[in-house]
């Protein structure tokens, strides 16, 4: 239909500076024959920027949902990465504790810090996604994480920052374990003092580092892709979650 109205448009435009060439007279045939082309060429002209208003609605309107759905997607992987994370800590915890010392296995080491290994990948993987849409949500190019009463100032970046932050945080752990998985015994014979693994112990039992690197990012992160998806409107320019 466009490309009829647009042929029809191209021939009266043709057919106007034909006439208007030969200037015909009033109540003739050629200047009834323009006149009837002067309408259609306004009939084609609103045809076409109709079309191209509603070509340019349903794009934006395509884009948000595209959009929204991504805001979607990252807020579930993100809830799904954390609560693996916060899983593994608690197995640890409960699998390393002892009334006289926190002793380990190569085997729970082996088998949580492989589950933990695969969370920091996730991590890593929404690190790299979070430039994609950061700028057109909003609040995301500025997000103020929530921190302890000890802390002197509260912790703000970008979601791109605060997940590289949170992925850094947990692959210090994973390389503590690539470097000293060989030393850890089969047995529950030495501490993790003893084996001098810093980096898990803190993972294990300091609850305010955890907090200060995991947690209160993630409840800002999560707090503004839920705002995001509540207060979403139309787009005034492009689409966006404002």
């Amino acid at each position: 239909m466009d490309i009829i109205i647009a042929i029809v448009g191209i021939a009266s435009v043709v057919l106007i500076v034909t006439e208007g060439i030969w200037n015909p007279s009033r109540n003739t045939l050629p200047y009834e024959l323009v006149r009837v082309c002067v309408q259609i060429l306004g009939v084609a002209v609103v045809g076409f920027f109709v079309g191209l208003a509603s070509f340019l609605v349903q794009q934006s309107k395509d884009e948000r949902r595209r959009l929204e759905e991504r805001v979607r997607d990252l807020f579930a992987e993100t809830v799904t990465a954390y609560n693996a994370v916060k899983r593994v800590r608690r197995l640890l915890e409960a699998e390393t504790t002892s009334e006289s010392a926190s002793t380990i296995t190569v085997s729970t080491y082996s088998r949580l810090l492989e589950e933990l290994c695969e969370q920091q990948l996730v991590f890593e993987n929404l690190k790299r996604s979070a430039p994609l849409i950061q700028a057109r949500v909003r609040g995301a190019m500025t997000i103020i994480a929530p921190a302890p009463e000890s802390a002197r100032e509260k912790s703000c970046g970008t979601l791109k920052e605060h997940y590289s932050s949170i992925e850094s945080y947990l692959n210090e752990i994973v390389e503590e374990y690539q470097k000293n998985r060989h030393l850890v015994p089969a047995d529950p014979s030495k501490t993790i003092d003893e084996l001098k693994l810093r980096k898990l112990k803190e993972f294990i039992s300091d609850t305010q580092l955890f907090k200060a690197k995991v947690s209160y990012r993630i409840d800002g992160i999560l707090r503004v892709l839920e705002n995001s998806l509540l207060t979403s409107k139309e787009p005034r320019g492009g689409a966006s979650l404002q």
